[in-house]
């Protein structure tokens, strides 16, 4: 099975396009699942093990740095990976610094916003050039807890600098990254080079938000990918 992870502010319902070709796609809410990386990833990768003999993890942006942790928590459970827009970890401690301040701006924006002001705000960052996630994202509200929450536990900041220790992951590994988007494509360069078993594939018509943006190209791709690998059901 595909086990899908979606990003800050996302939601299960974001992978549905990826459905009707990826049969038994499985979709976990991480709002209800937020706890510091490394309990998060020793948790999920025990929850794989016992329901999935042949898993492959994909993950976008946060969820693709919450995948990169269960993977290396867990280096040989997995078949393969996708890892979408998503960033290894900031070596220098005065961006981490920074990171943690913009991340606890965020935060507290969140608990003192109206949800519609928030999201505003959120999507009018340039990372995003004015892409928005399917559906609105007015019905996410209801998780607004869990997600103030890993705004703390799993922004940026929190994270270490995984790069060097991605030479330790032996499995194909296919790293997509959106051509307009040059920092994350920088990002994924340097993650690629890292790796022993991966592929980096540009998107070119699309930016961060790349499976949304360019869904058939992004589609075509994951299912190009798990062939090569015979990972398709």
């Amino acid at each position: 099975m595909i086990w899908a992870l979606h990003g800050m502010v996302g939601e299960p319902a974001d992978w549905d396009f990826l459905r009707p070709s990826l049969p038994g796609l499985q979709t976990p809410l991480l709002w209800a699942e937020v706890d510091r990386y490394t309990p998060w990833a020793f948790q999920f990768a025990k929850k794989v093990r016992e329901a999935d003999p042949r898993p492959v993890l994909l993950g976008y942006s946060m969820g693709g740095r919450l995948a990169l942790h269960a993977l290396l928590a867990a280096p040989t459970l997995f078949r393969a990976a996708i890892i979408v827009s998503a960033h290894t970890g900031l070596a220098d401690h005065a961006l981490r610094k920074l990171r943690w301040r913009q991340d606890d701006d965020w935060a507290k924006k969140l608990r003192s916003l109206p949800w519609e002001t928030f999201l505003r705000i959120w999507n009018d960052q340039a990372v995003f050039d004015g892409v928005d996630l399917p559906g609105g994202r007015l019905t996410t509200f209801k998780w607004r807890q869990g997600i103030i929450q890993s705004f703390d536990v799993w922004g940026l900041s929190r994270q270490e600098d995984l790069l060097p220790k991605l030479g330790h992951l032996q499995l194909p590994v296919l790293w997509i990254s959106g051509g307009k988007d040059t920092r994350y494509t920088e990002l994924a360069r340097h993650a690629v080079a890292a790796l022993p078993n991966a592929r980096h594939h540009i998107i070119p018509e699309a930016g961060h938000r790349v499976p949304w943006e360019a869904p058939g190209a992004f589609t075509e791709s994951v299912h190009s990918f798990l062939t090569s690998e015979n990972l398709l059901p």
